[in-house]
């Protein structure tokens, strides 16, 4: 399975979670603050092999391997 996360633009904090799971890919949108929230509960309980974040002027994208 994997993540993706995007800024949306313009609406502040919030951000676009791309999941492809099964040949389909599931959205969510969450505040940054709940979303690093969901991010270290998953790591805890390994489920998250690795994960990257950076950011490109402004914009905030990450992906991970579940």
């Amino acid at each position: 399975m994997r993540a993706s996360v995007r800024k949306i633009d313009p609406i502040p904090n919030i951000y676009r979670i791309n999941i492809f799971y099964r040949e389909k890919i599931w959205l969510f949108y969450f505040r940054v603050e709940i979303f690093i929230r969901i991010i270290d509960s998953l790591q805890e309980q390994h489920y998250i092999e690795n994960i990257i974040f950076w950011s490109y002027k402004s914009d905030f994208y990450s992906t991970c391997t579940i």
